[in-house]
């Protein structure tokens, strides 16, 4: 059942900024949405989340950034949380992620469930996940299946980045390459930010080769060598004794 509209404008205030979303963007945005118990009360972007409050009861919060740029995956995130059927056009979005980053579907939509969850409350999820990744990477590279090796790579190097995210409270949309090179500008060490560029971008190569299928045997074999170097010695910082310091 569809929404009704409400009286005024859904309004956008982030720092600094007040800024009335369109009435066409918001009625199409609102298509979105599925009742649950009420109506959408207010959906206001402030200081760095977004509040949707649904109802009387529930509040949902996520973070201002994939507000912005990722309307359609905040509606993904909230079908999941409040235990919505996901419609093709999800289901879509959703492999999308997953071909974006070498992770599982299944490891996608949970991410996604918890997308308002504080991220350093997500780090040992994380951690798993690098190992679960690494482990099937170094499976299949014993098997002979290149292209399932490389796409298990990019897969554990992802979580890792995720996890050295989370040990500092730090949310990033890992889908996006850009994004993860931004972390990396912003929040990592000086002393360490081109070894963990090299890592990404010798990661990212093989996850193309997932692809293209396009490496011979000898030009995987050495390029899966320097990312499991580059892979262990940021494994190393990231799960380092202090992680809040070291990193």
């Amino acid at each position: 059942m569809s929404l009704p509209a409400p009286a005024t404008d859904l309004r956008y205030t982030p720092t600094g900024h007040d800024v009335t979303l369109p009435r066409e963007e918001l009625d199409s945005r609102r298509e979105s949405f599925e009742e649950r118990g009420g109506s959408i009360e207010e959906h206001v972007l402030r200081g760095g989340s977004v509040s949707i409050t649904i109802g009387q009861a529930t509040t949902y919060h996520i973070p201002s950034e994939l507000a912005h740029e990722w309307p359609e995956v905040v509606a993904i995130s909230m079908k999941l949380a409040c235990g919505e059927e996901l419609n093709k056009q999800d289901k879509r979005r959703i492999e999308e992620l997953a071909e974006a980053t070498g992770w599982g579907i299944n490891a996608i939509i949970e991410d996604l469930r918890n997308l308002e969850v504080d991220p350093s409350e997500r780090a040992e999820r994380y951690k798993k996940l690098f190992e679960e990744y690494y482990q099937e990477a170094q499976k299949h590279k014993e098997e002979g299946n290149t292209r399932q090796a490389g796409e298990k790579i990019w897969g554990a190097t992802v979580a890792l980045m995720k996890l050295c995210a989370a040990v500092k409270g730090i949310f990033i949309l890992h889908w996006s390459r850009g994004k993860l090179d931004r972390f990396i500008t912003s929040n990592v060490k000086p002393e360490h930010r081109k070894l963990f560029r090299d890592l990404l971008d010798k990661a990212h190569r093989l996850h193309e080769h997932f692809y293209e299928g396009d490496l011979d045997e000898k030009s995987f074999e050495e390029r899966w060598i320097e990312v499991i170097e580059f892979l262990k010695k940021v494994e190393k910082i990231v799960l380092g004794e202090n992680k809040r310091e070291t990193v």
